[in-house]
């Protein structure tokens, strides 16, 4: 739930050294596929975070220069073909082929 996380996230930037980094990795919701099933799949899986709002919320409980990092992205034999219909194409594999998951990586000042 959000009270856990945002536990997590104080307690993280609390026993941080200053110059210490946080990295949290998790399964990409705006993957269609993996936040319909794959995510699912996984009985330790409670609720997707999408990963601008994980950002924000280690930004908002304390760590600086939070990046987000976009992993996993399936290979190119799975993207659409996008020749005869390539903005169709490009916008399906927004949610079909984005990647799979992300990471979050924060840093106490």
């Amino acid at each position: 739930d959000l009270e856990t996380r945002i536990a997590l996230f104080d307690e993280s930037v609390r026993v941080l050294k200053p110059g210490g980094v946080a990295l949290f990795e998790t399964p990409n919701p705006r993957n269609l596929l993996v936040g319909s099933c794959d995510f699912w799949a996984d009985p330790t899986h409670l609720r997707p975070l999408y990963p601008e709002t994980h950002q924000f919320l280690m930004e908002y409980r304390g760590f600086c220069q939070v990046e987000l990092l976009l992993l996993h992205p399936p290979e190119e034999e799975h993207r659409l073909p996008s020749l005869e219909a390539p903005q169709l194409a490009a916008r399906l594999d927004e949610v079909f082929s984005c990647a799979r998951d992300y990471t979050v990586i924060g840093y106490k000042v």
